[in-house]
């Protein structure tokens, strides 16, 4: 179905603002306030640098910094979300407030348990996404990647691994250099939360990669409906004027109302 009409809806316009009200709901999640390391939501993970993304992964409990979160795991494994590497931003609050947030880059859903007093992380179903945040961020900043970054992500993944075991280095770098050669004010940002975080004006300095709690997590059906809303608004940009059924939730112009028409009575068969 093709655009017609002198009032036809700008689709593209409108698929642009559904998505972005439905990612700032869901973003909001990763946005993680940089206060004091013991808190409910979230945790540091100190000291951790995977040594690959597959998972499962392994470190001592106390690496948990969040005595809260501690407590809750050892009562029985429980569902969370491993992030990072992280990135750091200011936000202003109530009467101007300026608070920090930490930001992961990647993220996937997992499993925790305490394993005699040593934290394993195993990956549930599913694989790492690109937080949400971090459109939000390539958006303001009207930085265009040569294709989707959740459709690159596959390939950044495997070229950050395969770099990190030739030469050494830990994949909080390799992931941030993978990602600066497709976004480089992305790459820009990481650099700065390892080398440039504001120590004296920060409460507590959070490590690189974080642990999530998942009793406030975005909704799986909310992550699909982003990426349906990604492939329907780069369909509308690169062809604007076919929008299939969309069409049908249009008010045309010059559409009539055909009158029922009068209903012949049935004429019942002679018995054969």
């Amino acid at each position: 179905m093709t655009l017609s009409g002198a009032h036809a809806v700008p689709w593209h316009a409108m698929v642009q603002f559904h998505r972005e009200v439905t990612r700032r709901a869901g973003g909001a999640f990763f946005a993680l306030p940089v206060t004091v390391s013991a808190t409910e939501r979230w945790s540091s993970l100190a000291g951790f640098e995977p040594g690959q993304l597959a998972g499962p992964w392994e470190l001592d409990f106390e690496a948990l910094e969040s005595t809260y979160l501690q407590r809750k795991i050892r009562t029985g494994p429980g569902e969370a979300f491993i992030g990072g590497p992280c990135w750091f931003r200011w936000r202003s609050e109530g009467n101007q407030r300026r608070c920090l947030d930490w930001i992961p880059l990647i993220y996937r859903e997992v499993t925790v348990e305490d394993r005699h007093d040593r934290l394993r992380i195993v990956p549930a179903q599913g694989g790492w996404e690109v937080c949400p945040l971090v459109f939000q961020f390539l958006e303001q900043r009207n930085v265009q990647t040569l294709a989707p970054l959740d459709e690159m992500l596959p390939d950044l993944l495997s070229r950050a691994e395969s770099k990190a075991a030739e030469d050494g280095h830990g994949l909080t770098r390799t992931l941030t250099d993978a990602f600066r050669l497709v976004a480089p004010e992305l790459g820009e940002a990481l650099v700065k939360a390892r080398d440039g975080f504001p120590v004296d004006r920060a409460e507590y300095v959070p490590s690189p990669w974080v642990l999530l709690s998942a009793a406030a997590k975005p909704s799986t059906m909310t992550q699909r409906v982003l990426r349906d809303y990604g492939q329907l608004e780069r369909h509308l940009a690169a062809s604007p004027h076919h929008i299939g059924g969309l069409g049908l939730l249009e008010n045309a112009p010059g559409a009539t109302v055909q009158e029922a028409r009068e209903v012949v009575p049935i004429v019942p068969l002679n018995d054969a």
